[in-house]
């Protein structure tokens, strides 16, 4: 699915709807994380000047830090992004 969206919308942040972009692909990887880790968060994504995705900043509710490693991983793989461009939180307290 979020390769069918990006597909769809890839030429719409030029149009200056930048924020509803970024709206719909945050909740898309929140979305994601949901389903594959049973997991509550808030994410926050940086996007260069190209709309390519730079970074990726997520906040879990609560969780194992096993869960964290698969899901910076996940992040990684799904959204093509490097590993050391994600930053994940648990409870608001950033891990390693």
């Amino acid at each position: 699915s979020f390769d069918y969206y990006y597909e769809s919308v890839a030429g719409a942040p030029g149009n200056g709807d930048v924020t509803y972009y970024t709206d719909v692909m945050e909740t898309m990887i929140e979305d994601h994380l949901r389903d594959l880790f049973q997991l509550d968060s808030k994410v926050a994504i940086t996007f260069d000047e190209n709309y390519t995705l730079t970074a990726v900043e997520v906040d879990v509710v609560s969780t194992t830090s096993d869960s964290v490693a698969n899901l910076r991983q996940e992040i990684a793989k799904e959204y093509k992004i490097s590993e050391d461009r994600i930053k994940v939180f648990i409870n608001g307290y950033q891990t390693k």
